[in-house]
């Protein structure tokens, strides 16, 4: 079971995330940015991926629930035998452990998300 949050970290990550969208605000606002920076590329294909997110939580609750992190479909099956056993496991119990076009498309809008969102930018 993972350990929950230190005490006040969610704060801190709300205002870091909020100082960082003032910064944009203001770049915008002083025509030094874009306002483009905000915008998704694709909002249908952004809505369209988050829904396959969502879809995929269940299954990635149940396997983090379970403690299941050696869980693949038949189709990402066939590469582990030629990966180290690093490769082996559901990373954050993700779905096919990122060894299927599934998983890398997920993964992918998950990092758009998190990158978007402001998480690496702000020091989290």
């Amino acid at each position: 079971m993972p350990e929950p949050p230190p005490e006040g970290a969610l704060e801190i990550t709300l205002t870091r995330l909020r100082e960082l969208l003032e910064r944009d605000a203001a770049l915008i606002g002083r025509g030094e940015a874009p306002l483009s920076v905000l915008t998704p590329r694709d909002p249908l294909g952004h809505g369209k991926r988050l829904l396959r997110i969502l879809m995929d939580v269940p299954s990635v609750t149940e396997r983090r629930r379970q403690g299941e992190s050696q869980h693949f479909s038949r189709g990402a099956r066939r590469w582990l035998d030629d990966l180290p056993d690093y490769y082996q496991r559901n990373f954050h119990f993700q779905t096919d452990g990122y060894l299927s076009k599934k998983s890398a498309d997920l993964y992918e809008h998950q990092v758009e998300l998190l990158f978007r969102g402001g998480r690496m930018r702000c020091g989290g």
